[in-house]
């Protein structure tokens, strides 16, 4: 009996020994959050990290010791590296779950290992919703979807004990867009038409039978609801501007994009047409539809501009040709346009002096001395043989001087007379 006990002493010391040189890690894991009435199942397993393990009968086996109180244990598995525990829960609340290992039949071996967790009970029905739209799956809780096409809206019940694989379901879809729907399937199909965010809502109703000789029913209940985000596809990118332009001059684009934001622009200039990515690229964050761009040329040839917009569910990529002249041209025709106008003015002055000379001379009146005698007197010489006068028009004009001793011996006055008495 002596020799048993002392045998069994320098095992227990060969097993501590061993246990101190190796470093042993245990693992917890809980599938929570769980219902009331649901059992959850935790299970730990201890993980060998080095050391020397002394083999002894061809095994070590581990026992587990678990501390789960108030919740009822319902079942327990165990091997030689892992144990797994199922636990009832009657009432809602957060429940701390430990556990430590020793080694089987060493009653004087400390613990190698421990570990604890918390579990999760509540009263509410737990899942989660799942949106699909063309292939695109998203589990978040903010969604962003497009307008215009159809999207599946469905609820993923999570019940990993499989407590209400027989319980009857009821479902209340609130779109947020004030369409209401209830339906006994767990997804709906939808269309919205108008961008903007939706406050999506769905109420989930259980009915489990608790006692069937007693016809009595648990009712469980679970809310859902998410934040939809419906925005416009980029289906265009408009450039507004002349896609003529100088060297070595700043010019002007207007890009507008056909889309919701918020947006990410990128746009390339290069002498071909590439796709609008990598670090060349210039990428933009939008809150709006409108960009301008500016840029200048520093030599003159045929360039593309690549333009990349894209929001949250869509992208487009789009090229557009710009030309740039030589800055040399352009004065020649800068200046013909400038000398028509410089001559038009001068010719405008030209004219308004040429008519106040007109004014002028229109204001200086000059009165001529006429003289009504008989042309015999006038001059005799110029009369012919019989009484006959001869007309010569190529007489001599008098001189100023004469012009003025007539005007001086024939007042204006007296010549009017004159002819007066002739013509009676």
């Amino acid at each position: 009996m002596a020799k048993d006990i002392q045998k069994k002493q320098i095992k227990d010391s060969l097993l501590a020994s061993s246990d101190s040189e190796m470093k042993h890690v245990l693992e917890i894991h809980a599938d929570d959050p769980i219902t009331t009435g649901a059992q959850a199942t935790v299970t730990a397993t201890v993980r060998v990290l080095g050391g020397n393990s002394i083999s002894m009968e061809g095994h070590r086996p581990y026992h587990f010791h678990w501390i789960h109180t108030p919740l009822v244990l319902t079942a327990e598995y165990e091997n030689t590296s892992s144990s797994e525990i199922k636990l009832l829960a009657k009432s809602p609340g957060n429940y701390s779950i430990s556990v430590w290992v020793t080694r089987t039949g060493c009653h004087s071996c400390p613990p190698i290992a421990k570990n604890f967790t918390q579990i999760q009970i509540t009263d509410s029905l737990l899942g989660e919703l799942k949106i699909i739209q063309e292939k695109n799956v998203f589990t978040r809780h903010r969604f962003h979807l497009a307008t215009g096409k159809l999207i599946q809206i469905a609820f993923l019940l999570y019940d990993p004990s499989s407590y209400l694989k027989s319980a009857s379901f009821s479902y209340g879809w609130d779109f947020g867009d004030g369409y209401q729907l209830i339906t006994e399937e767990p997804s709906v199909h939808y269309n919205y038409s108008t961008p903007g965010a939706y406050a999506f809502h769905l109420t989930v109703v259980a009915e489990i039978e608790a006692s069937s000789r007693e016809s009595y029913f648990v009712q469980k209940t679970g809310y859902f609801s998410a934040d939809l985000q419906l925005l416009d596809p980029v289906t265009g990118i408009q450039v507004k501007g002349s896609t003529q332009v100088l060297a070595r001059k700043t010019f002007s684009l207007l890009l507008h994009v056909i889309g919701s934001p918020p947006l990410s622009l990128c746009w390339l200039l290069k002498l071909e047409c590439v796709p609008a990515e990598g670090d060349d690229c210039h990428l933009l964050a939008l809150n709006a539809t409108d960009y301008t761009l500016s840029y200048k040329f520093n030599y003159e040839g045929e360039y593309c501009l690549s333009v990349r917009a894209q929001n949250d569910i869509s992208m487009l990529q789009t090229y557009y040709n710009i030309t740039v002249k030589s800055a040399a041209v352009y004065p020649t025709l800068f200046v013909l346009p400038c000398a028509a106008v410089i001559l038009m003015i001068l010719c405008f002055i030209g004219a308004m002096m040429f008519r106040s000379s007109q004014r002028h001379h229109r204001l200086h009146v000059e009165v001529a001395d006429f003289d009504f005698s008989p042309s015999s007197e006038k001059n005799p010489s110029l009369q012919g043989p019989g009484g006959i006068q001869v007309n010569n028009s190529c007489t001599l004009q008098p001189s100023e001087g004469d012009k003025q001793k007539t005007r001086e011996k024939h007042p204006l006055l007296k010549s009017l007379y004159k002819a007066r008495s002739y013509m009676l």
